[in-house]
């Protein structure tokens, strides 16, 4: 999850540099979006990793190789790790959206229209 919260808390150091105060209520905003996209982002891992076979060639798995595994464990299936991706995935769009609807214009939603990018890249 620091991956994700990372770029989005330079974001607002950077935004913090040209204005006055820090609007905290959009930057929370800005958070949820961040973390719905990283978390549809582990459950698109899980579905292409059970898919192609990764988390059998993966014989001792940590954190960063191999991971939970909640797909190979049997506490979900690929459908729905997809599935779940999906929603995860299109809710953290939904709020940015707001976010961009609201006053984030052009250059927020081309960031998140990146993120989205790679988190599925």
């Amino acid at each position: 999850m620091a991956g994700a919260v990372a770029p989005g808390s330079a974001a607002v150091a950077v935004a913090a540099t040209g204005v006055r105060t820090v609007d905290w209520v959009r930057v929370a905003i800005g958070a949820l979006a961040l973390a719905l996209i990283h978390l549809g982002a582990n459950l698109w891992n899980d579905f292409w990793d059970e898919r192609l076979g990764a988390d059998v060639r993966t014989h001792l798995p940590t954190t960063w190789s191999g991971g939970s595994r909640p797909t190979q464990r049997g506490l979900i299936t690929p459908g729905q790790a997809l599935w779940g991706s999906i929603l995860l995935v299109a809710a953290g769009c939904g709020v940015g959206i707001y976010l961009v609807v609201t006053g984030g214009g052009p250059a927020v939603f081309w960031m998140g229209v990146a993120g989205v990018a790679l988190a599925l890249g």
